[in-house]
């Protein structure tokens, strides 16, 4: 697993990065990952997540419509129910092979807006080049 965060090059400085996460998996493994996925996002809408620490929280997710990307790509926009203004994080996930990259967006603006499918698309060349390096 690697994880970066990023933000644009021309955000003001406090801006809240973004992040995005890869992970190796089997494409057989990717695939059906990705197919659970999806048919998670189609009938839960809340979901309740706790910790051995002891703390819960309350989320409501739902799935967005965006621009295919990569072999596979699905976009959501998960929110703490408490949150103050109601945003959440908007997240990308884009299969390519057995690589999965999950891009997590903060919602600044009312409409969520996934990640530019232009920017996923271009991991997905690189990741595609870096499969075929020996």
């Amino acid at each position: 697993m690697v994880w970066a965060t990023m933000k644009p090059d021309n955000a003001p400085s406090e801006a809240t990065p973004g992040s995005l996460t890869l992970t190796s998996h089997t494409v057989k493994d990717a695939e059906a990952w990705m197919f659970e996925f999806r048919e998670a996002l189609a009938t839960c809408s809340r979901f309740k997540a706790t910790s051995q620490r002891g703390w819960i929280h309350r989320f409501k997710v739902r799935p967005i419509s965006t621009a295919k990307a990569g072999d596979d790509s699905v976009t959501y926009l998960l929110t703490n129910i408490l949150a103050p203004n109601g945003k959440g994080n908007v997240i990308t996930v884009v299969r390519t092979g057995g690589t999965l990259a999950t891009y997590l967006v903060n919602q600044d603006a009312d409409v969520p807006v996934p990640v530019p499918a232009s920017i996923a698309n271009q991991l997905h060349k690189k990741l595609q080049a870096a499969a075929t390096q020996p």
